[in-house]
């Protein structure tokens, strides 16, 4: 299995940890704040998914992404196959 991991600007980082509270205010998700010492997300949360604006340079990045791991699609033990 593999992960990605997205390091944001601190703009960004900042409208994240308002959405944080937000959830958190609305006791709708305290997922970010039960999470310490680590970058906090939503994984195994069940809670949200944020849908990406696809723009052409993302698609690009998606697309190379693949290339680089496609060495791993014949392996019949692989948790992702894209």
């Amino acid at each position: 299995m593999y992960g990605l991991i997205a390091l944001f600007d601190e703009t960004t980082e900042q409208l994240i940890q308002d959405i944080w509270r937000e959830l958190k205010e609305r006791s709708i998700s305290f997922y970010a704040y039960e999470v310490e010492d680590r970058k906090r997300s939503f994984l195994n949360s069940g809670a949200l998914f944020f849908s990406p604006n696809v723009t052409k340079e993302l698609f690009e990045f998606h697309a190379n992404h693949h290339k680089e791991f496609e060495s791993f699609n014949e392996n019949p033990h692989s948790l992702y196959l894209p």
